[in-house]
């Protein structure tokens, strides 16, 4: 199970508030991933997942991380100051009725709570 705080790519997170993070946290929400899903989601989102409940499997993952040319040095766009509120989000344009489309056609038992696709909805990003 994989859980996500909903607009956390936008703020900033101190150490103490990340690990006060749990699912009862507003804005929580948590989907089940199947075997060979991907997930795809901003670095500065909010994420974690719960214990393995399997006793003879280790958990695997790969992940991959892309930092656009943009994002290099010591000025990338977007980066907080020091002492300043980050809360801006970023405009990707997205094309909510394809994107509701494509979220439906990955077939999975979670894309079907409604709860999923209202919040997909109300911000696709």
């Amino acid at each position: 199970c994989l859980c996500y705080i909903k607009g956390s790519h936008r703020k900033l997170y101190t150490s103490g508030d990340l690990k006060a993070c749990n699912e009862e946290t507003e804005g929580a929400t948590c989907v089940e991933a199947q075997p060979g899903d991907a997930v795809i989601h901003s670095a500065r989102t909010v994420h974690w997942s719960r214990k393995s409940q399997s006793s003879d499997r280790e958990r695997r993952a790969v992940s991959f991380f892309y930092w656009a040319a943009s994002t290099l040095g010591n000025n990338w766009p977007g980066k907080p100051r020091e002492g300043e509120q980050h809360t801006e989000a970023v405009n990707l344009n997205i094309d909510s009725v394809k994107g509701e489309a494509a979220l439906k056609q990955l077939n999975r038992d979670w894309v079907q709570h409604d709860r999923i696709v209202e919040m997909f909805r109300k911000d696709p990003v």
